[in-house]
């Protein structure tokens, strides 16, 4: 465990919402800011990090991702089974390099379908 008493998310299993908070802890990021970066309020991040809420969907979990520039998608779901690089494209967007999340997001129902996605 690192010196700080904060959960090593690799030793440790944690929950989704945890992951978040402790990667934005780790971040320096308040609360209201990473809420702002996703268009969401301060107490719907609280919620997902107490685990109030449900994991979101594939979008949103890009989209936190992105705010908390994580390089690989374990990082913040705890799977590492299915390991996907993340980068951020051209236009800021993040795009994950693995087949599983290409086919995830072409089926989002967001209607973006796979737009972040770079082909392989």
């Amino acid at each position: 465990m690192p010196t700080d008493a904060t959960p090593d998310p690799y030793v440790e299993p944690l929950a989704f919402g945890q992951r978040v908070q402790l990667l934005r802890t780790r971040r320096g990021m308040p609360r209201h800011v990473l809420a702002g970066l996703l268009g969401m309020s301060p107490s719907w991040v609280k919620h997902i990090e107490n685990g109030r809420l449900q994991t979101p969907k594939l979008s949103m979990i890009l989209r936190i991702a992105e705010a908390l520039r994580v390089g690989n998608l374990a990082e913040l779901t705890g799977d590492s089974t299915a390991p996907c690089d993340l980068f951020v494209a051209e236009r800021g967007m993040v795009a994950a390099e693995s087949s599983g999340a290409r086919h995830a997001l072409a089926a989002d129902p967001t209607g973006r379908r796979g737009s972040a996605v770079r082909p392989g």
